[in-house]
């Protein structure tokens, strides 16, 4: 299946963000080209940032409009934001899921994290991918 064609039966996803805990922008895998990753990656930036300084660290953030959820899972200085159809979102729990591809992200690039290349994370598009279809097979 080409990459299209299953971003075209991901519908439930609008896009995935990862970002350091900063706000720091690093990948994101965008379905819906309205969405805006290098603001989210601010915004959820300011959330951590207010967090820390605030309550503590903050582990899990889930934010819904109208349309979208908004699922916000931080790990090893790390914040991944998936972006989900919320009425999908309210039948299939994605945080295990989404812990699992910020995992999977840290260990494959655990030592070029810091890096200033961000596109070197591209091939991470296809492992987000891969692992998605093995999400929606097990529905």
């Amino acid at each position: 299946m080409k990459s299209n064609d299953l971003d075209s039966n991901i519908t439930f996803l609008k896009g995935i963000v990862i970002c350091k805990d900063s706000g720091e922008y690093v990948f994101d895998l965008m379905i819906d080209s309205d969405l805006n990753p290098l603001l989210l990656s601010s915004y959820t930036g300011a959330l951590s940032l207010f967090g820390h300084d605030n309550v503590g660290k903050i582990d899990e953030i889930i934010i819904k409009s109208n349309n979208i959820e908004m699922d916000i899972i931080s790990n090893n200085k790390l914040v991944l934001i998936a972006i989900l159809d919320k009425k999908f979102a309210a039948k299939h729990n994605f945080k295990q899921q989404a812990e699992s591809l910020l995992k999977t992200f840290y260990d494959t690039y655990k030592e070029e994290i810091n890096s200033v290349e961000i596109g070197k994370f591209d091939p991470f598009k296809k492992i987000v991918r891969n692992k998605i279809k093995k999400f929606l097979e097990t529905l």
